[in-house]
């Protein structure tokens, strides 16, 4: 895919970061097989969706106006009057019932964390099955993480302690869960400058 990108439609490949490569008309971000395109529309519909279907099996999803929406790597990005709004792909929703599905009930609290979770930690392993639970809530948490800089330092560490969750651990997720109950979905929304800089191109 990277050959054609470069060879047939003209496309520059970064050497710091060789998932990014662009052209005079626009810049994709690759994943795997996973590509998010920004750029002009002729260009998309005329030369990059028509190559890319001449040569794979391509299904895309493109934004259409204000309210459309797509998803790439786990993150909805939705586009408004001034510019788009990036949420996460997992809802807060989706964490605390996925936590009080295993674990019972969180209680609403006001801050993360406290001083304790830099402490050692010498309490009991969880079970193998709490275990489990406690990692697949974590990894969901990392998807909601990247907007929540209010939380990103408590996903941090108890993200470290997946390889052994410990009753403390558990204790601190808690507190945790029950922060995201009374503070629910936040995205992060991308301007437009007024000077027309950085306008959208749908596509």
């Amino acid at each position: 895919m990277k050959s054609y990108l470069s060879d047939s439609l003209g496309f520059m490949f970064c050497p710091e970061q060789p998932c990014l490569a662009r052209t005079k008309d626009a810049t994709i971000f690759i994943h795997v097989d996973d590509i998010l395109y920004t750029g002009t529309e002729e260009f998309w519909k005329s030369t990059f969706l028509k190559g890319m279907k001449e040569k794979f099996t391509v299904n895309h999803e493109q934004l259409d106006g204000p309210g459309s929406n797509i998803k790439f790597l786990r993150r909805r990005m939705i586009e408004v009057e001034d510019g788009l709004i990036l949420m996460p792909g997992t809802t807060v929703e989706k964490v605390v019932q996925a936590f009080e599905s295993s674990f019972g009930h969180a209680r609403v609290q006001k801050v993360p964390n406290d001083a304790g979770i830099q402490l050692a930690d010498n309490s009991l392993r969880l079970s193998e099955k709490d275990s489990s639970a406690f990692r697949s809530i974590i990894g969901l948490c990392l998807y909601v993480g990247r907007e929540r800089l209010d939380l990103m330092f408590t996903f941090e560490e108890l993200a470290s302690c997946m390889s052994s969750p410990t009753v403390a651990t558990l204790g601190r997720l808690r507190k945790m869960i029950g922060v995201m109950r009374q503070v629910v979905d936040i995205g992060v929304k991308l301007c437009i400058p007024e000077s027309g800089v950085g306008k959208i191109h749908r596509g």
